[in-house]
């Protein structure tokens, strides 16, 4: 209800007789009308409450909602566009989750990324095709999610200690610590990339 509105039912309520004038414009009117306008804008702030309720419509209490649900994401960070914190909210309220493959691979599309992904088991007999790798009981527990991504490679190298790395590159920080937090906690998550770098084979980072 607008002011205009509650000032005819303030109007409406008042006694009956000539000291009681119905009229809009008079002194006793234009005091309603005052009334009126103060509730005419709690009636507007009760409305803005129910968009406050649906994460898809907050505006004012955005950054509560975000607080409830642990954003801004601590491995995507903040986004600046309320839009996007919006979208965002709303994937975290009614994501459900999961540990299947297609789960990994939603995620991953959704952050612009193609995937493919490789499960393991432990393999300990030497009857298998001389092909296959003789893998302990901790494969069971690893899986390798293959990203069809070019990532530059900032350090390569042929000889050094054993215990040095031949190469370091440059992945993808947010969507590697999103998976890591997602995934399985007694499994171990290898990411693989496509190097850009020719004659270097495929760049895989574990956690």
């Amino acid at each position: 209800m607008d002011a205009a509105a509650y000032q005819d039912a303030l109007l409406s309520l008042l006694p009956q007789g000539l000291p009681w004038p119905r009229a809009t414009d008079t002194v006793l009117g234009q005091l309603l009308f005052s009334w009126a306008d103060t509730l005419a804008r709690v009636d507007t702030r009760a409305a803005d409450l129910l968009d406050e309720c649906d994460p898809r419509t907050t505006v004012q209490r955005l950054a509560d909602w975000e607080r409830a649900y642990g954003l801004p994401d601590p491995c995507l960070g903040a986004f600046g566009d309320d839009a996007l914190r919006r979208a965002a909210l709303l994937v975290r309220v009614t994501g459900q989750g999961g540990q299947s493959p297609a789960y990994y691979l939603a995620l991953a599309a959704a952050l612009g990324f193609s995937a493919s992904i490789t499960e393991f088991s432990a393999i300990h007999d030497v009857t298998q095709p001389v092909t296959a790798a003789l893998t302990g009981t901790a494969w069971a527990y690893r899986w390798t999610l293959h990203l069809d991504v070019t990532v530059p490679v900032a350090h390569w190298r042929v000889d050094g200690r054993v215990d040095t790395a031949l190469g370091s590159w440059v992945g993808n920080a947010a969507l590697e610590c999103l998976l890591r937090r997602l995934k399985p906690a007694h499994t171990l998550l290898v990411i693989s990339y496509q190097p850009a770098v020719a004659g270097v084979g495929m760049l895989y980072s574990g956690g």
